[in-house]
């Protein structure tokens, strides 16, 4: 009898001791989730901050911007949209998980278009230019010097 209490409890800590580790791996990795879908939207919004002065800039002196903007952020291609007076930049693996960045006062005096409806952030380089009081965002090819 006393055997079988010794076996019984052996099962008994070894069963309590799986349980604990699979907690701690399946909150582990709920944290790490949190913790990457948080870091992409912050600095999704800084890309976001980076279009947008590019963007008045270019209104107010009527000029060429250049910027370079990330090609990943935490892993993730992200895309670039413009609707109305609106950025948006969102993952392209989770669309849900985005941001965007109102322009305000902008799009009475310019429209805004992209040259193509979404930029992809594998594009590394846009420009932002000002024809015709039309604010226009496209991929920016760097020219390769020979």
């Amino acid at each position: 009898m006393k055997g079988q209490y010794i076996i019984v409890s052996e099962i008994m800590l070894f069963a309590i001791g799986a349980i604990i580790t699979i907690f701690v791996i399946l909150n582990y990795q709920n944290v790490q989730g949190i913790l990457t879908e948080m870091t992409l939207r912050d600095n999704l919004l800084s890309v976001s901050d980076t279009i947008s002065a590019g963007i008045v800039k270019t209104a107010e002196s009527n000029s060429i911007v250049r910027v370079k903007i990330p090609d990943q952020i935490s892993g993730h291609v992200y895309t670039i949209t413009v609707k109305n007076d609106t950025i948006i930049l969102a993952s392209f693996k989770n669309p849900a998980i985005n941001v965007t960045q109102q322009l305000f006062n902008i799009t009475q005096s310019h429209n805004i278009t992209l040259l193509g409806n979404i930029l992809l952030s594998s594009s590394r380089y846009l420009q932002i230019h000002n024809v015709d009081n039309k604010i226009a965002i496209e991929e920016w090819k760097i020219p390769i010097e020979e």
